[in-house]
């Protein structure tokens, strides 16, 4: 929603100051973690995400539980949609702004000084 709403021209902002509390781990209510995280990365290739981007964001995740294996499922969810000729459930026009967004945000992570901004 917020990408189609983006590529619409409508300013989107978050609001840091307003805090959400989770009884759980996101996604933990149907199944296991390691299972949630190989199916975020089916749902990413789904919405139409850069690999560029998906094996930069992987990277980043390596730091979150469940460290590496996680990073790894996610990686592994990507490819194994795309592999299977999954096609991106948004038009083409969204995923090509899905896209372009995603590479500026990789290009601004190697710029000097910059460092994972990317989520």
């Amino acid at each position: 929603a917020e990408y189609i709403a983006k590529s619409k021209g409508w300013k989107v902002i978050t609001f840091p100051d307003i805090k959400a509390l989770h009884h759980r781990r996101t996604g933990t209510g149907i199944s296991n973690i390691l299972r949630f995280r190989f199916r975020e990365g089916i749902q990413e290739q789904i919405v139409g995400y850069s690999t560029i981007f998906q094996m930069v964001k992987s990277i980043k995740r390596v730091t979150e539980k469940p460290y590496i294996i996680g990073s790894v499922l996610r990686l592994l969810g990507f490819w194994w949609s795309k592999l299977k000729f999954d096609k991106p459930a948004a038009s083409k026009e969204i995923v090509r702004y899905i896209r372009n967004e995603q590479l500026s945000r990789v290009k601004e992570l190697l710029r000097p000084g910059n460092y994972f901004k990317l989520s």
